[in-house]
């Protein structure tokens, strides 16, 4: 039994919420103190197996990353790093601070390993962000850093575009790639950024403003990736996917959180409103990468997330069409020990099909199928 299974009775008596501010919290001073990044890097990093893979045209030490939303203002991605992580993402970080929902808006389903939650992008904004990133040198990272961005509460949707310009211009310097986060349920009105006519126009002019800024910054063209909805139509699936290829967007991450509540549930809290994650999310986020795989045709690499707490749970998504994958929520009910669980059970199962190359024994597992 690992240490964090013997305090987790104590921390769940705790609200959702203040626990995850005391973590970020610890994981921001450890952050600030070279020592303790090293300790924890001793303790996490060191024990995880390498499974390279390469993403974004960059090596990785593994292809589990850290999912936005836990980091939200990029205080703790040096103790994240140390934790294990191939990659880390940060935010959804807006133009200007924003507080989010009124409290309460957090709810743990423990049985199912889920969360409920209606944050609604609360951050301190892009110059608070800006200002911790410049704090921490980019030669500290062991893997690279992403920057999730969004649009203002009270920024009407129709001028969704300039929030997202302005966060991108803001960013650039500071991340190894960009994601556009159109499909959180908290944000009123968001998700209508997915519709196919709002999306090419928004993914259009993204683009062109990153190959402008690319020109400024001695052609260094960051990746853009877009994070969608586990509720989309299929049809609409397909639409994104298509004008993803067309305005060569670099990734798809699939996906956020739900609203649907389809299983059985007793809980108390099945019925709050917010996105559904974790467990009870697992077979819709699969199955949108199965679709998104079919429809890109491997043209444009997946970073599968949502309902991941077990090797077999990531190897499912790998196989569905995954490049990558991202953790969060089980993080909360297992503890970071889950990290080295997974890779550790990757790495097993790669074994079968290629001792070698990890890229090379997916393949030829999914080829089995």
């Amino acid at each position: 039994m690992s240490g964090y299974n013997l305090i987790r009775p104590l921390i769940f008596r705790l609200d959702p919420e203040f626990t995850h501010q005391q973590t970020i919290a610890f994981l921001q001073r450890a952050s600030n103190k070279p020592s303790r990044v090293a300790r924890l890097t001793k303790r996490y990093r060191k024990k995880i197996p390498k499974l390279p893979i390469e993403l974004f045209g960059k090596k990785l030490s593994s292809p589990v990353g850290l999912a936005a939303g836990f980091d939200k203002n990029g205080v703790a991605f040096p103790a994240l790093f140390a934790l294990g992580f191939g990659f880390v993402e940060v935010g959804t970080v807006t133009p200007r601070a924003q507080p989010g929902n009124p409290k309460v808006r957090v709810f743990r389903l423990d049985q199912e390993e889920s969360i409920i939650n209606r944050l609604g992008f609360n951050n301190n904004g892009l110059e608070a962000m800006l200002g911790n990133l410049s704090t921490y040198s980019s030669s500290i990272r062991p893997g690279i850093l992403g920057i999730n961005i969004g649009k203002n509460t009270d920024t009407p949707i129709e001028r969704a575009i300039e929030d997202y310009l302005a966060c991108l211009g803001a960013i650039y310097e500071y991340a190894d790639y960009a994601v556009l986060n159109l499909s959180s349920p908290n944000s009123p009105g968001l998700r209508l950024l997915q519709q196919e006519s709002e999306f090419n126009e928004l993914v259009h002019a993204v683009m062109e403003k990153r190959d402008e800024l690319a020109s400024k910054q001695n052609d260094k063209l960051l990746p853009v990736a877009v994070k969608i909805s586990p509720d989309l139509e299929p049809e609409q699936i397909d639409a994104v996917a298509e004008l993803s290829l067309k305005h060569r967007v670099d990734a798809l991450i699939a996906t956020n959180t739900t609203i649907a509540r389809t299983a059985p549930v007793l809980h108390k809290h099945f019925t709050q409103s917010g996105g559904l994650s974790g467990k009870l999310l697992a077979d819709q986020a699969t199955a949108v990468i199965s679709r998104l795989a079919s429809t890109t045709r491997g043209q444009i690499p997946i970073i599968g997330v949502g309902g991941i707490g077990s090797a077999e749970d990531a190897w499912k998504k790998l196989l569905a069409g995954a490049t990558a994958l991202q953790l969060y929520t089980a993080m909360v009910f297992q503890g970071p020990v889950l990290l080295r669980q997974i890779v550790t059970g990757l790495a097993e199962r790669a074994r079968h099909y290629d001792e070698r190359n990890f890229s090379a024994a997916l393949e030829q597992a999914r080829s089995q199928l």
